[in-house]
């Protein structure tokens, strides 16, 4: 059951914002999808927004203000730390990855090629329970894939 109801996405690439969208309205997701398209826009977000959504899924890649940096600061505000991230990237460095552990991020995801993959890691994503996206984890767990 997805426990996920109010869900941000920021993602500078409009064809990645399109595909989520449409693989959570093909897996029949009920929830709220708000998307920005770059760091600044979503920090701007989240600094108005009136309730946190139940999760960030961040890209990592992105102008104006980086995911890292976007990271960094929701980990450093009162009022935004407990807003669980999910980093959403095409990245495979794992230095990378590594240091968005350490900053506080809930997962590492890989973005997947192709609809059907990025439709079985979507689903798997939404499975998750929005208390176990707060809890610790190990590099191992940490990183996500199909």
């Amino acid at each position: 059951m997805n426990t996920l109801q109010h869900v941000l996405l920021a993602d500078d690439d409009a064809d990645d914002r399109m595909l989520f969208r449409d693989i959570v309205k093909d897996l029949g997701l009920k929830l709220t999808l708000h998307t920005v398209n770059d760091g600044v826009e979503l920090m701007e977000f989240l600094q108005s927004a009136k309730q946190l959504p139940d999760a960030l899924f961040l890209d990592i890649n992105m102008p104006k203000k980086d995911g890292l940096t976007c990271l960094r600061e929701i980990k450093a505000s009162e009022q935004l730390q407990s807003l669980p991230v999910i980093v959403f990237s095409n990245s495979e460095n794992i230095i990378l990855v590594e240091t968005m552990l350490n900053e506080g991020a809930a997962y590492f995801v890989r973005k997947q090629h192709g609809y059907n993959k990025m439709l079985k890691l979507i689903n798997k994503l939404f499975a998750f329970d929005k208390k176990s996206l707060r809890q610790k984890r190990t590099l191992t767990e940490f990183v996500v894939g199909v």
